[in-house]
């Protein structure tokens, strides 16, 4: 094998092993988008961790809504190996629904709505 086919065959090896390791990294990402088909807005959204032992921080602020028939993606900014999260949306009159034990790891979209939340 002459130095051109050596570096060919090593350039494609390479290409594959990384092309296989952001595969592999895509799979672990938790971020996930929210969607509200429900009527009425969701005022405050909660995502913690299922060993949590409370909800933490409103991640959409004081001021942030889900307006029904809108969607917000989540990202997560803080590295973990933990995939289990626990979901509540609350509505303007205190209305709660609760979604726990889903794997973000595997979920890519979570669905709420007037009466449940939902998870694909």
């Amino acid at each position: 094998m002459n130095w051109a086919s050596r570096f060919l065959a090593v350039s494609a090896l390479v290409i594959s092993l990384c092309a296989s390791v952001g595969l592999a990294s895509a799979a672990d990402d938790r971020d996930f988008q929210i969607q509200n088909t429900g009527t009425t807005p969701v005022f405050h959204l909660y995502v913690s961790r299922t060993s949590a032992a409370e909800w933490g921080n409103d991640i959409l602020g004081a001021t942030g809504t889900i307006e029904a028939g809108a969607a917000v993606n989540i990202v997560f900014k803080n590295p973990s190996d933990e995939c289990i999260y626990d979901v509540q949306a609350v509505y303007e009159d205190g209305s709660a629904w609760e979604a726990v034990g889903l794997d973000l790891c595997t979920i890519t979209v979570v669905t709420v709505n007037d009466k449940d939340i939902t998870w694909q």
